[in-house]
């Protein structure tokens, strides 16, 4: 992504298997619901 768009405002992480990405023309809420969704409701079953 930033090899195509250097200066876009890019934050990752690399470790998880559940990539998310989300644009400006991203529903916020429905982006930050899900994000947490997958970071946080696996109930401690993810490596």
């Amino acid at each position: 992504m930033l090899a195509a768009k250097p200066n876009i405002h890019l934050l990752a992480e690399t470790g998880g298997k559940n990539t998310t990405i989300v644009t400006a023309l991203a529903d916020r809420d429905q982006a930050i619901k899900n994000v947490l969704q997958s970071a946080f409701g696996h109930s401690g079953q993810k490596c």
